[in-house]
């Protein structure tokens, strides 16, 4: 056979530099969390569940309203939802941070893999192995062990943490998602100790309306069986926390980070709040810790959104929305500010935004020139975001003023007085004229 100059093997070549490995780990997690919200809907117990019980999920609901049945697929429900969560974020790792070789992505992998992996060894301390849950981390743990061991060598650049000012728009919202991702990892270490120990909390008990000596008196392996579940739930808590907290801490602020966190917290957050209600279970003591987490984190996804959003239509070179009312309202109209010329650097576009004194950056500056530079009783207005050094677009070639008296390259339509409207630019550098 001739030879040729791709010498790489057939695994090698399958396997790449080992990040298609965390991705596919990461897809059989959201598969696996996706299962689990279905199979925990339909009201039933797994094969390995009723054989261990000796008992039917209907047998079961006989008792107490339903309750047991329903407290049980609450848990179950809610780690779906988490499942799901961290498949979200080692995705995103995998993809994005890791892909440019930033080495905090592999530790981050590294360390909310542990977490999660190890979670299972916590059946020690309820005495109750699941066997589908048993081959699922079997499966899983090798997958993810090779792509951590081939993508080390990823593990290049050094990426300084971002700095967090709660003085601006930004570190307000990256500190109010620190704080609720945080509260992730608290919560599932808890959730994780309780199901090793006393298994349920007083609230619990209410909503059951059972004692859990009475749940050993019905049958001996109830409590192992909730046990499990509970515990499993805290682990995949952590493991998520800790994902999404490491990605906040050292993450560039960017767009596919923001969507990454909103869906991961969408899944997670509604499937353990929304289950409640629909099973009864609506006391507010259990569900404040979870719902006040909820409201941080979102509120930390809605401060950060506006300038996501803004960032997505420049780099993209979407055309802008930009029609002038009374004074400053817009409206899309035509071709936007040069993405390139308006941000060189998507990191340094969320940083040092002064979050009340500097809401130009979020706004087009429109800044009066002097007199000598009008003609015909037209005023130059100039476009910059943020700082003149690194993200300032203005009309202008690197700040020479642009005196607007003929429409040459750009078409511009002057309307009413007071009124502006872009229809097109060509180069990128787009005119803003009013008639005065």
């Amino acid at each position: 056979m001739r030879g040729t100059d791709d010498d790489r093997g057939f695994f090698e070549a399958f396997l790449g530099d080992g990040r298609s490995l965390i991705k596919l780990t990461a897809l059989a997690l959201i598969g696996a969390g996706a299962f689990a919200l279905f199979q925990a809907s339909t009201g039933q117990f797994l094969p390995q569940d009723t054989d261990y019980l000796g008992m039917t999920a209907a047998q079961l609901c006989a008792l107490r309203g339903c309750r047991i049945v329903h407290f049980m697929v609450h848990d179950r429900v809610s780690f779906g939802g988490v499942l799901m969560a961290i498949g979200i974020m080692y995705l995103w790792l995998a993809e994005f941070p890791l892909r440019r070789r930033e080495t905090w992505a592999w530790w981050a992998l590294l360390i909310s893999g542990s977490a999660g992996f190890l979670s299972f060894l916590a059946y020690l301390g309820y005495g109750y192995l699941d066997s589908w849950h048993g081959a699922a981390t079997l499966a899983l743990l090798p997958l993810f062990a090779a792509g951590l061991v081939r993508t080390r060598v990823l593990r290049v650049e050094q990426v300084s943490r971002p700095a967090l000012d709660v003085h601006s728009r930004n570190g307000v919202g990256r500190m109010l998602l620190l704080m609720a991702t945080f509260g992730i990892i608290a919560a599932g270490l808890t959730i994780m100790t309780v199901g090793m120990t006393s298994v349920f909390v007083p609230t619990d008990i209410v909503f059951m309306g059972i004692t859990p000596a009475e749940l050993r008196q019905v049958n001996p392996h109830l409590v192992p069986l909730i046990a499990h579940d509970r515990a499993g739930f805290g682990g995949a808590l952590v493991s998520c926390g800790l994902a999404m907290f490491l990605a906040v801490l050292y993450g560039r602020p960017s767009r596919s980070l923001w969507q990454a966190l909103a869906a991961a917290g969408v899944t997670g957050f509604c499937a353990a709040i929304a289950v409640h209600p629909l099973i009864g279970y609506t006391d507010l003591f259990h569900l404040g810790p979870a719902i006040a987490g909820c409201v941080v984190f979102f509120l930390g996804i809605a401060i950060t959104t506006p300038r996501q959003a803004l960032l997505h239509v420049l780099r993209n070179r979407q055309r802008v929305a930009v029609r002038v009312f009374e004074p400053r309202h817009f409206r899309a109209a035509g071709s936007g500010p040069d993405a390139e010329g308006v941000l060189r650097e998507e990191a340094e576009a969320f940083e040092d935004d002064a979050f009340c004194g500097q809401l130009r950056d979020l706004f087009l500056d429109l800044r009066n020139f002097p007199a000598e530079d009008r003609e015909d009783g037209r005023l130059e207005i100039g476009l910059h975001f943020g700082d003149a050094d690194h993200r300032a677009v203005r009309v202008e070639h690197h700040r020479e003023a642009v005196v607007v008296d003929e429409a040459e390259a750009e078409r511009v339509d002057v309307e009413r007085a007071g009124f502006v409207e872009i229809e097109r630019g060509d180069e990128g550098d787009d005119l803003l004229v009013i008639n005065h």
